[in-house]
């Protein structure tokens, strides 16, 4: 994803991890992540997708490790070559903590330092709004409840890197710093190596 090509082709990279061990204590996990890409001189649509399931067995007793899925869109529309407006949307759910939905939505103005071939390094801030919705009762900013809402001011960056031409890195950081509601701050952070 390195290499955003502005012809309107989508382009996109994806992957799966399994990993099963066995002995004493039996673990297994499985990682399958995707993302996808469509850019013009004018706009760029980016997608995304990732679940992680995980479980380990001890003395004949399973617990479940991580179980969480998550996906995400964002829109960006070019108002100069370096600055850009856009619209973000994020969905998950983590049953581990009994999150059953997480819903954000974001939105502002980000600018492009660097925007090459090789490389693309951008920081972005503006808006949010998110809800969480639990499946059991939890107590968050001194509040109990099962559903919690709040607007937030929204920063972040992101950057991409092709290593080599079969292996590019990326990574993002996202901060949800709650204005109003619970005033709780959500931090985001992901990061990729991808080998062709």
């Amino acid at each position: 994803l390195a290499q955003v090509k502005t012809d309107g082709l989508w382009r996109g990279v994806g992957g799966a991890a399994l990993s099963a061990t066995s002995g004493n204590t039996s673990n297994n996990s499985l990682l399958i992540n995707a993302d996808a890409i469509k850019a013009t001189t004018v706009d760029k649509i980016t997608l995304g997708a990732a679940v992680n399931r995980a479980q380990s067995k001890t003395n004949g007793v399973s617990n479940t490790t991580a179980n969480r899925w998550a996906g995400n869109g964002q829109y960006d529309y070019n108002l100069s070559p370096r600055l850009f407006a856009f619209g973000k949307l994020g969905l998950e759910s983590d049953k581990v903590v009994d999150l059953s939905l997480r819903s954000l939505l974001a939105g502002g103005l980000g600018y492009k330092l660097i925007s090459t071939e090789q490389t693309t390094f951008e920081v972005f801030g503006g808006l949010g709004y998110s809800t969480d919705k639990y499946s059991a009762d939890r107590t968050i900013g001194g509040e109990t409840g099962r559903s919690f809402s709040r607007a937030s001011v929204y920063l972040g960056e992101a950057s991409s890197h092709q290593l080599s031409p079969t292996m590019s890195l990326k990574q993002r950081l996202d901060l949800y710093p709650g204005i109003n509601g619970d005033k709780a701050l959500l931090a985001k952070f992901s990061a990729g190596l991808n080998v062709a």
